[in-house]
């Protein structure tokens, strides 16, 4: 629960303000592709083997990959949400975001596991897997191409947007 009750209290807390705002006419939400996937089996499972706007993570549990329950629900709750709003939202949903940080030492978890790989902790026991990155700089892109994006699930970050 320390992931999924911080990951739905700070989206109910946003979109909620959100939702009071006259000004506030559409929403650009950071998802994450763990929204979308855990697995193997999450891709198996999508339709034609293909993942789309559709298909939503189905593998996470509390006890299974809370994170991307977390991220699961967390975007769950935001279309919950939206659909009784006035404004629109748009969700992007990048794998691992990497790039410059913003002044000063970085210290997201993403820069962590890069730190520990560089460091050498995985030469022995690092799992098999092929993770996607994004580049943080495509990210804030992103979002500023959303300023006339309709109320989709649409937006897929799997790399560069050009």
């Amino acid at each position: 629960r320390e992931l999924i009750d911080p990951a739905l209290l700070g989206t109910r807390n946003v979109l909620e303000q959100a939702a009071r705002s006259d000004s506030v006419g559409r929403v650009v939400l950071t998802s994450s592709c763990a929204a979308i996937y855990t697995d193997a089996a999450d891709c198996a499972d999508a339709p034609g083997g293909i993942l789309t706007v559709n298909v939503w993570n189905s593998t996470a549990s509390l006890e299974y990959q809370p994170y991307s329950w977390s991220k699961t629900l967390a975007e769950a709750e935001a279309w919950k949400i939206a659909e009784q709003a006035r404004f629109r939202l748009v969700a992007i949903n990048p794998c691992l975001i990497m790039g410059p940080a913003i002044g000063g030492r970085p210290t997201s978890e993403s820069f962590a596991i890069m730190e520990r790989a560089g460091r050498g902790e995985f030469r022995f026991g690092a799992p098999r897997l092929g993770l996607g990155f994004v580049d943080v700089r495509d990210v804030a892109e992103a979002h500023l191409a959303q300023r006339g994006a309709q109320l989709v699930r649409e937006l897929r970050l799997q790399g560069k947007i050009k």
